[in-house]
């Protein structure tokens, strides 16, 4: 899900109401996936430091 939407042009950086950026929702999981969508926002120009 996450790869289809940033292939679709979703911005990585966009932060949600509570202040919260994409990357951040994926560092904080503790999982594989977690992991993998991590990688992937990354890799899409997300910036680690929002």
């Amino acid at each position: 899900c996450v790869e289809s939407l940033l292939s679709r042009g979703a911005n990585p950086n966009r932060i949600v109401q509570d202040g919260v950026a994409a990357v951040h929702l994926a560092a904080g999981k503790e999982s594989e996936k977690g992991l993998r969508c991590l990688k992937l926002i990354l890799q899409h120009g997300a910036d680690p430091n929002l």
